[in-house]
């Protein structure tokens, strides 16, 4: 039985990053004010071959022994079993997110390998996600053919000037739409 066990982080301060990219958005690509609020977060995946009781308190553990996933003064952790939690559920009808992976899941590695080091393992497998949390000056509906194409074109460099969150040439990634539609961008 192998569960997946979900670990949402997002910063209790500020976020710079967050902050220069949305103004990357609104100045320097030109889209003023269609944007109103940019969010990121970290979303880890982990896979256990515990039942899922067992392996949301060992997720837990690792998070509060270990401050390698989250360092408790500046981020939150929400763990979620993969079951019964999917990211964008929480989506206004004014937000999309953009989920962003590396190809081959190398911090996935490294982190297995930081938890053993540590003697703080169970985990079978980790993989790591930025998750940009997007929103929009109105809400989006399901037939708007302009606002989502220019999400789609923010979320995926292809120029000097287009696109910000993902390098296609080492990245994966899909959007997630207020209604539950996902979109992979760069498989």
């Amino acid at each position: 039985m192998t569960e997946r066990i979900l670990l949402s982080i997002s910063l209790k301060v500020p976020d710079n990053e967050a902050r220069s990219a949305l103004e990357a958005l609104r100045v320097k690509m030109g889209f003023g004010e269609l944007f109103t609020g940019l969010v990121r977060e970290e979303l880890w995946e982990l896979e256990f071959d515990e039942p899922r009781g067992e392996a949301l308190a060992r997720a837990e553990e690792l998070v509060a022994k270990t401050n390698l996933f989250a360092n408790p003064n500046k981020h939150r952790c929400e763990v979620h079993a993969a079951a019964e939690w999917a990211l964008g559920d929480d989506l206004g009808a004014d937000e999309a997110s953009i989920v962003v992976a590396d190809r081959g899941h190398p911090e996935g590695e490294g982190m297995l390998t930081a938890l053993a080091r540590v003697g703080a393992g169970g985990a079978r497998t980790a993989r790591r996600f930025i998750v940009w949390r997007i929103r929009v000056a109105r809400d989006i509906p399901r037939d708007d053919h302009r606002v989502i194409p220019v999400i789609e074109r923010v979320a995926v460099t292809t120029s000097r000037t287009t696109g910000l969150f993902c390098n296609p040439h080492s990245q994966t990634a899909r959007v997630l739409l207020p209604w539950g539609e996902e979109k992979v961008l760069v498989a």
